[in-house]
């Protein structure tokens, strides 16, 4: 659950546990922030690896009859509903109340283990480590990205379901942009159109195709066709993470939000940054 960065957290998290107790991950992306198949966008970098990228509910039918942690979802582990626990802070199952996961410490018997949870972190790199983008996607983002060349500079605001005062960030960072490429990453159309007229002395590019959502999220909103959707943010990502310096600031919580986060990480992490691009 929760956006891209929540998403790769909380993926990396389950796979080291696979690793370390000889298991094979299921990834199921669909109730994430992407709403959609984790494998449509990546595939394995590791060919021998068990993991699985793509969750077919159909040929998967035949994990209703597997002992299960946690024992609540038996034989309904493809239709149980979340709802989410303040107490927790997490999601529960919707019927029970119980906590949607299982103790990281432990080893079991059951066959099947569900972990299904929010919250982010630094470990994301560590996952998209793992990944490659799908070849139709390197291919048209490598061509893309291309266009930019190594000396520009990514700017990124969340203004969406967490509000950020971006035209003071703008405006404190506008001297050190003069006459700089400049891209402008945002899941804001307001935002970002005001960013493309206040850096009149920059030459300001975006490359993805945001909507204007009247402040809605991107990733928990199912009326956008979500392959579109994702794949404008990966490309945001990517630029972001390719840039020569990056630009973001704390929203309304008091922290930068998760896609700035690995956003910088991925600009620290050019080896990781070429492996999904390269394969």
């Amino acid at each position: 659950m929760g956006g891209f960065n929540d998403t790769l957290c909380q993926i990396e998290k389950a796979w080291r546990y696979a690793d370390r107790h000889d298991r094979t991950l299921l990834v199921d992306s669909r109730f994430s922030g992407l709403l959609d198949d984790f494998g449509r966008y990546f595939r394995l970098l590791d060919a021998d690896s068990r993991t699985q990228l793509s969750f077919d509910v159909e040929r998967m039918r035949f994990i209703e009859s597997l002992a299960i942690v946690p024992r609540c979802l038996h034989g309904r582990v493809n239709t149980y509903a979340t709802t989410w626990d303040p107490s927790f802070k997490n999601f529960s199952d919707k019927d029970t109340g119980e906590l949607l996961t299982f103790d990281f410490d432990a080893d079991y018997d059951e066959d099947l283990l569900v972990h299904h949870q929010c919250w982010g972190g630094v470990d994301s790199i560590e996952c998209l480590a793992r990944l490659t983008l799908c070849d139709e996607l390197r291919t048209e983002f490598t061509a893309r990205l291309s266009s930019l060349g190594d000396d520009y500079v990514g700017v990124h605001v969340r203004n969406t379901d967490y509000r950020t005062d971006y035209r003071t960030f703008f405006a404190s960072i506008h001297d050190d942009l003069i006459q700089k490429i400049v891209v402008v990453c945002s899941d804001d159309y307001t935002c970002r159109e005001y960013g493309k007229r206040f850096f009149e002395k920059s030459t300001v590019v975006t490359l993805s195709d945001v909507p204007d959502t009247k402040g809605w999220p991107l990733h928990a909103n199912t009326g956008l066709d979500r392959y579109h959707t994702n794949t404008n943010m990966l490309l945001d990502l990517l630029a972001l993470a390719g840039a020569a310096r990056l630009y973001f600031t704390d929203h309304d919580l008091g922290f930068p939000s998760g896609f700035s986060v690995l956003a910088q990480l991925l600009n620290a992490r050019r080896a990781v940054l070429a492996g999904l691009l390269r394969g």
